[in-house]
């Protein structure tokens, strides 16, 4: 009976451990994607293609991001880092959702065979 006990404890402390961990994770993805998005927003008005992809790179050469791409509104990538610009030969139906919803949205989804955290933020084009 203790061992029962014991065993839904900490199933219980396993659970909040995970709950705690994705609400880090999904708050570390927004603050780094609206830093992201301060800085893209006025590359798509008027920067050129290279700048855009070289902020692309820096921003996704950190120790725990897989990378960073960015689509236009036609859902064509306009630039990614370059080991997740290999997965996305197809746009992944997260960001057409996204894109059509105009809402910032986080979820766990495969990519490339790996799981991983996809976060997608709109970006709006000043004109």
């Amino acid at each position: 009976m203790i061992s029962v006990l014991v065993l839904l404890f900490t199933l219980k402390q396993v659970q909040q451990e995970k709950e705690r961990l994705t609400l880090d994770l999904q708050r570390r993805a927004s603050l780094l994607g609206e830093s992201l998005k301060e800085t893209i927003e006025p590359l798509l008005e008027k920067g050129p293609p290279a700048r855009l992809q070289k902020i692309v790179e820096k921003f996704g050469n950190r120790e725990r991001l897989a990378g960073v791409a960015v689509y236009d509104v036609k859902d064509q990538l306009v630039a990614a880092t370059p080991p997740l610009s290999a997965h996305l030969s197809v746009t992944p139906k997260f960001v057409t959702d996204v894109m059509n919803s105009d809402l910032e949205v986080g979820e766990f989804s495969s990519l490339g065979g790996k799981e991983m955290y996809l976060y997608a933020l709109p970006l709006h084009v000043k004109r």
